[in-house]
Parts: C-alpha cells; structure tokens; sequence
C-alpha cells in the first residue's frame, strides 16, 4: 500500500497503533506518516500563538486607547518617541499652521500595540518627569492641540479616534505670554503587556519660538 493511502485514511491527525504494529507496514511509508502529523502539530501552535499575540496587541491597544492612563495605573516616564517636525527653533506664529510629525516608541520600551495615543501640548517650560500627573497627563500646560490615535502595523485608523494630522494651528495665547521660547511637547500612553497592568508615559518636547503675530 502507498504512503499516500496511509496518510488518507488517518488524516495525518490520528495513528492508528494496530496498523503500525503490522509487521508487514512499510515503515518508510510510517515515517511519512509521522513527518505529516509533525507538520499538522507545528502548524497548529503557530496558529495558536498568533491568535494569543494577536489578542494581546488587541486588549493592550483597547487600554491604552479607553483608559489614556486613567484606567491603569500610570508606570514610569522615559523618553518617548521622535518629534520629527516641528524641529528645534521652529517659528511657531499665532494663527499659522506648523507642521507635525510624530514616530512613536511602540514597543521599544513596552507592550506592542495596535494603536498608540499620544496627547500635544504648549509648555512655558521643558517638562520633566515630575510634571506629569498620575493620569499622564500635565496640568501646567499653555495649551493642549487635543489627543490623537496612531496606527501602527498598517492597520487602519478608527473613526471615533483621528490619527495626528500633518499641520497644527498655533493658539493665540493673549497677552500674559510673551514672544519667545516655548515648548512643544508630546506625551505618549504606551500600555505594558499583561499582567503588569500599568501604562507607561513617553515623554518629548522641542523648543519653539513663539511670536503672537507675524
């Protein structure tokens, strides 16, 4: 008999050991046999780990996304991820657009995860770690441009969450700010794998120089 017609009448997934006790079975025809149920084996704890990896990403993007930071318990702050534009000394004029890029730092220092949720802000001062508040956010801010989602691994953006644009419109902050150096700086809700159960907080700025008009 074949090995193919061995393999077809157990399914590559059951053995039956009568058979293989056959002292008239082909035992080349066996190792096939068991070379296939090897492969079916390692096919499905592949597939199993990707689904638990893929669950993962999904419950610490949820958390990361609802929760931004009030949900967990906030963890540590480090340097976050790359404010690639506005970069140092940018003109920051009031009423005028200034371009915006973030790479955020999912990943490199947390749990991997699908979407990652940073929140923009106007500072008097460079901010420390100190300055972030058990929320993660801060709370001595000249002005917040609002919170925004990143998708990560090529997935799509949310409706209900919009991915940063490319320009931010400069506030008008009135007269008690004064022309010159401000900071714009980014706070980034990054969510350790479970079962930690903390966000993590990165944290970047770069100077600007700020003028109330052209």
């Amino acid at each position: 008999m074949e090995c193919v017609s061995f393999q077809r009448s157990f399914g590559v997934i059951e053995l039956n050991v009568d058979v293989i006790a056959d002292q008239n079975l082909d035992w080349s025809c066996t190792s096939c046999i068991f070379k296939s149920y090897l492969a079916v084996n390692v096919l499905s704890f592949s597939v199993q780990v990707l689904i638990m990896l893929f669950m993962s990403i999904a419950v610490t993007s949820l958390l990361a996304i609802l929760g931004q930071g009030s949900i967990l318990p906030r963890g540590r702050v480090f340097g976050g991820g790359t404010i690639v534009s506005p970069t140092s000394g940018s003109d920051a004029v009031a009423g005028q657009s200034i371009p915006f890029q973030y790479l955020d730092e999912n990943g490199a220092d947390a749990c991997w995860s699908g979407y990652t949720t940073i929140t923009v802000y106007l500072l008097a001062e460079p901010p420390s770690a100190d300055d972030v508040s058990s929320s993660g956010t801060f709370t001595n801010f000249l002005y917040s441009f609002g919170n925004y989602t990143i998708p990560n691994f090529g997935l799509p953006p949310l409706p209900d969450f919009p991915p940063p644009p490319s320009t931010l419109t400069v506030p008008d902050l009135g007269p008690s700010v004064s022309d010159g150096e401000l900071y714009f700086s980014v706070i980034e809700h990054l969510s350790e794998c479970p079962p930690e159960g903390h966000t993590e907080i990165g944290l970047s700025f770069t100077p600007v120089e700020y003028s109330a008009s052209s």
